[in-house]
């Protein structure tokens, strides 16, 4: 088990102790390592669209990775994270591809810094045979609010959602309805 705390969307302590990242990282890799975390088996698709099967063991971004990626989720809106989606994807191929001084990474560099503010939080986790599996997760500028959107709470009307979701289908109604009306529709 082991406790990973990150601040700005940056993992900054293991169980508590504050570690630069070029110190915690060796360590998260020695901590999965021992527990088969991080073992990738993957085609690739290189720069000449040639496919290779590549074989890695990367047990600190396997487990930075999946935290980072559920600690989003409980700190960004829907939209946030659909299109951060999209922007990481290009990201990727970006530097994948060699084109680390291309003027669009630095655009979207800063957007993905932008995103990270509120994306802080702690993680207790239990690496065990390959997984890295969430036993507790705590973040003081995360957008779940139990005390009004959980199954035991009564501050949210849930009947609110059907009309919720009528209203916000009405546009698509009308588009509906007048495709139906084109010729061929």
């Amino acid at each position: 088990m082991l406790t990973l705390t990150f601040e700005g969307g940056v993992p900054v302590a293991v169980n508590g102790q504050r570690l630069p990242l070029k110190e915690l990282i060796p360590l998260l890799n020695e901590l999965g390592g021992k527990n088969g975390v991080g073992k990738l088996d993957l085609w690739e698709d290189g720069i000449m669209d040639l496919k290779s099967r590549e074989i890695y063991e990367a047990p600190a971004a396997t487990i930075i990775l999946k935290l980072h990626r559920d600690l989003e989720g409980l700190c960004l809106t829907k939209d946030e994270i659909a299109f951060k989606g999209l922007v990481d994807q290009r990201w990727a191929a970006l530097v994948y591809h060699g084109e680390w001084f291309h003027p669009l990474r630095a655009d979207l560099d800063a957007f993905i810094a932008q995103t990270q503010g509120p994306v802080s939080g702690e993680y207790t986790v239990s690496l065990y045979k390959g997984n890295v599996d969430i036993l507790q997760r705590r973040s003081a500028t995360g957008l779940f609010a139990p005390e009004i959107r959980s199954i035991t709470s009564a501050s949210f009307n849930q009947q609110l959602c059907g009309p919720a979701a009528q209203i916000r289908g009405l546009p698509y109604e009308v588009l509906a309805k007048r495709n139906a009306a084109m010729p061929n529709g």
